[in-house]
């Protein structure tokens, strides 16, 4: 019994064959694409969204990675993940060729100096990090000036870049053009596709109906609702000073819900975020500007916009 058990596992495992990966960028809108592609009758997405497989438990195995993290798999032809580590972690993009070489690879980009004050704000909000912007933007330049980058898997685990913990990344994770080109190196061009921000945000359903195309799947017929922001930290987030308040005094469970909220209000003020320094803005524009303009000329597209202040 346990050998015909062991044969159906492995037979499972062989029609297993993930090919649908949303790369990255952080802070650009993997989260909501991949909630809007869960929809899909077509498609097993990834439970949690973003499984750590291709960065860290890789080794384990094809079958670990569908028992972790695809246990709801239910014979969808495609199968797909959203980590946005996988674009910017240089080994990763070998592993993802090596798992399936026919995969298809999706990343969304958005201007990279938006993207670094938001990625800085993820972790300053909740208080992972006490570093201001610009200090955390002269820290992490300082580091890339010393050449400390991450390149294989063991570099994760160096002092001063513990694993999983990337808030000291946020100047290069908006390298795109160098972190497409680690995938080009292994996929084709027409098994790559690349999708700003912004276009997610104005055409949503255009976006989806391109995506369906990619993937070889028949248009919906249905009306698409537009995208939110379907960021589960966000959409749950409490300011970091009433967390602190709320674990020390469970107010959640003492107060009415009409007290609850007016302090959530009232916190929330005081966690707004400030103004990018211009100072700082102004360098990240100029240090961005030569990947933008490589990125543009592989997209074809226009993204002058990307270099100009705010």
């Amino acid at each position: 019994m346990e050998k015909i058990q062991n044969n159906l596992k492995n037979a499972e495992t062989a029609k297993f064959q993930p090919n649908l990966f949303i790369l990255g960028a952080a802070k650009c809108g993997t989260t909501t694409l991949h909630f809007y592609l869960d929809t899909m009758p077509e498609i097993c997405m990834s439970m949690p969204k973003e499984p750590h497989f291709f960065e860290k438990e890789y080794d384990k195995g094809i079958t670990f990675y569908r028992d972790k993290y695809f246990a709801h798999w239910n014979g969808e032809a495609i199968i797909g993940e959203a980590r946005h580590r996988n674009l910017f972690l240089p080994y990763v993009a070998e592993r993802i060729y090596r798992t399936n070489p026919q995969a298809k690879l999706v990343a969304i980009l958005r201007n990279p100096v938006a993207r670094a004050y938001s990625h800085w704000w993820h972790f300053y909000s909740r208080g992972h990090t006490k570093l201001s912007f610009s200090k955390t933007i002269r820290a992490n330049r300082e580091r890339l000036e010393a050449r400390l980058e991450i390149r294989r898997p063991d570099d994760y685990f160096k002092r001063g870049l513990k694993p999983y913990v990337n808030k000291d990344t946020c100047i290069e994770s908006g390298y795109y053009f160098e972190q497409i080109q680690r995938y080009r190196a292994y996929f084709s061009d027409s098994q790559i596709k690349l999708i700003l921000f912004e276009d997610l945000v104005q055409n949503p359903q255009q976006v989806l109906a391109d995506l369906r195309a990619l993937l070889g799947l028949e248009p919906e017929s249905k009306i698409i609702s537009p995208l939110t922001n379907m960021n589960p930290h966000k959409l749950k987030q409490v300011s970091l000073p009433l967390r602190r308040i709320q674990k020390k005094f469970r107010l959640r469970e003492i107060l009415p819900d009409f007290a609850y909220e007016y302090l959530k209000h009232f916190f929330k003020l005081s966690l707004r975020r400030p103004r990018m320094p211009g100072h700082t803005h102004r360098w990240l524009i100029q240090h961005y500007e030569v990947h933008n303009e490589m990125l543009a000329s592989y997209m074809n597209r226009d993204l002058s916009h990307w270099n100009r202040m705010s």
